[in-house]
């Protein structure tokens, strides 16, 4: 879910953009105080209007050429308004993997991004992408994060939201074709090891226009 701030005068309003309805009917059930749910394109902010911030997490990537978007946002944001972003870089870098299941989530990170749908390394890419849109950094940071960048075994709720997320990733099973089964099984055995290590990190820059 993506938040802008507008500004108001008397009581700050969050608004929340997503352009998928079952997202929005949970976050609009959970009755937030002076938060507002919307459907919309997160690239074009229509019917948004000015707002004093823009906080974006684990949404950039599935931008590829994030830098037109981000000077988009940047006429929509009041005097001084800020940006603040949230990615992964390289969530599928754990270890120990095999040499097969490494070579095709790798492959399929490079198909994604030629494809322009995804790019699985756009955490890295954050303080760029805002500094060619115009953008003066005010903080650049990797964060900790104890599902997407963590050493030794996982938790038991964070295994399984690695598995739920696995499920959901219908591209990647097509991409595998009869290879996907034992992907999965390597990447989740990877997680749960006593020597795993994370190679995978979480980006957060913020910026002011």
């Amino acid at each position: 879910m993506r938040h802008w701030r507008p500004s108001c005068s008397a009581r700050p309003t969050v608004i929340g953009i997503d352009a998928n309805e079952e997202l929005l009917a949970r976050a609009r059930a959970r009755d937030i105080p002076n938060a507002e749910f919307r459907c919309g394109n997160l690239k074009t902010l229509e019917h948004v209007g000015k707002v004093d911030g823009i906080w974006c997490s684990f949404a950039p990537a599935y931008i590829p050429e994030l830098a037109p978007t981000l000077a988009a946002w940047k006429r929509r944001l009041n005097p001084g308004g800020w940006v603040a972003l949230i990615e992964t870089d390289n969530l599928f870098g754990h270890e120990p993997l095999s040499a097969t299941t490494s070579s095709l989530l790798d492959a399929y990170a490079q198909a994604a991004l030629q494809a322009g749908w995804y790019d699985f390394h756009m955490g890295s890419k954050l303080l760029s992408h805002l500094e060619r849109a115009g953008y003066t950094i005010s903080d650049s940071r990797t964060l900790s994060d104890r599902e997407l960048s963590f050493d030794g075994p996982a938790e038991a709720e964070v295994l399984e939201a690695w598995k739920a997320r696995l499920e959901r990733m219908n591209a990647l099973k097509t991409f595998c074709g009869t290879m996907f089964e034992q992907v999965r099984t390597d990447l989740l055995a990877a997680l749960s090891r006593e020597d795993h290590r994370s190679l995978a990190k979480v980006y957060s820059c913020i910026a002011t226009s």
